[in-house]
């Protein structure tokens, strides 16, 4: 599991749901008067807590309650990444134990979320045979536009245990690394015979 899966893992946690088409069943919008609330800091008004993490997907990200929950939600990872163990099995690089990288990172995240959310709640309660069609050509399009590999050829055919061992995201960069090698030696050589 790469970085980027634990932090949408760590959302689908913090929010209590399974999946991002679950978003219809929690509360993910704040209301004209909860904003106003929290931004007067008027007691009794909704603050964000891991255990009651909520985003507010009706308004812009950069809100100040967004922020606030961005900054609950870097803390909380880190949190759980250091002192709990979690995620102990994926590989986290050093650099992204640090509390601006999980909040950035976190922040684009929420670009997704919201978009999910508009394509499961907003959508669906203004036209819902419309939100329906759209559903359905969204996947239909991104079915035909995915990375589909398949590996006819004999030479390719002899690394297909390596790439089921190392997983086909490793296995990617590991190509993509050897490219940047024959490039940098190739550009290495070009420069050799200019002198």
């Amino acid at each position: 599991m790469t970085s980027k899966a634990c932090i949408w893992l760590h959302a689908l946690r913090m929010l209590k749901i399974t999946d991002y088409k679950y978003l219809n069943t929690i509360k993910c919008a704040l209301t004209k008067d909860e904003v106003e609330a929290y931004e007067q800091n008027i007691p009794g008004c909704l603050k964000v807590t891991p255990t009651n993490f909520i985003v507010d997907c009706a308004h812009a990200k950069d809100t100040p309650y967004n922020h606030e929950a961005f900054t609950v939600f870097a803390e909380d990872f880190l949190d759980k990444v250091n002192n709990h163990g979690w995620y102990s099995l994926q590989t986290i690089p050093e650099w992204y134990h640090n509390f601006d990288v999980i909040y950035r990172a976190f922040k684009m995240h929420f670009a997704y979320i919201k978009s999910r959310y508009n394509d499961v709640v907003v959508a669906p309660s203004k036209d819902p045979v419309k939100a329906k069609e759209d559903m359905k050509a969204r996947l239909h399009k991104s079915s035909r536009t995915s990375r589909k590999v398949q590996v006819k050829q004999p030479k390719l055919q002899k690394h297909l245990p390596l790439v089921k061992y190392l997983g086909t995201q490793v296995f990617a960069r590991v190509v993509a690394y050897m490219c940047y090698l024959r490039q940098k030696s190739w550009n290495q050589d070009k420069t050799d015979s200019e002198y």
